[in-house]
């Protein structure tokens, strides 16, 4: 995140904070597939936080998000919807384990996610 966009905008503290042993975080913008990931047992916090850059508005479009054992496969294997919001911000609590990947099959503005195991 710029620090033009964290000055503008009240950014929850777990965007800044440094990352800690086991934890995932994730940035971009627009839809993307990333991974794989090798998830735990014991299941995650997962939290997200859609931003935009000055001079353009927050586009209140739906962040969708999901956890895939295929990438980009929403119909076999194992596949988890996460979120599909137009919130700026929000959290869930996550019981996967095994190597997937993360899709973000819809986003208009930057994010921010993290997954912090329990």
């Amino acid at each position: 995140m710029s620090s033009e966009a964290v000055a503008s905008a009240k950014v929850p503290p777990w965007v800044t904070k440094p990352k800690k042993a086991g934890e995932i975080i994730l940035r971009g913008n627009g839809p993307r597939i990333f991974g794989p990931f090798r998830f735990r047992p014991g299941g995650y916090v997962w939290r997200f936080y859609q931003y935009s850059d000055p001079p353009f508005g927050f586009n209140r479009t739906s962040l969708v998000v999901s956890l895939e054992s295929r990438a980009g496969d929403v119909g076999g294997g194992t596949y988890q919807l996460l979120s599909n919001t137009s919130a700026r911000k929000g959290q869930n609590l996550v019981v996967v384990n095994g190597r997937l990947y993360v899709d973000v099959s819809s986003s208009a503005n930057r994010f921010v996610m993290r997954f912090t195991p329990r």
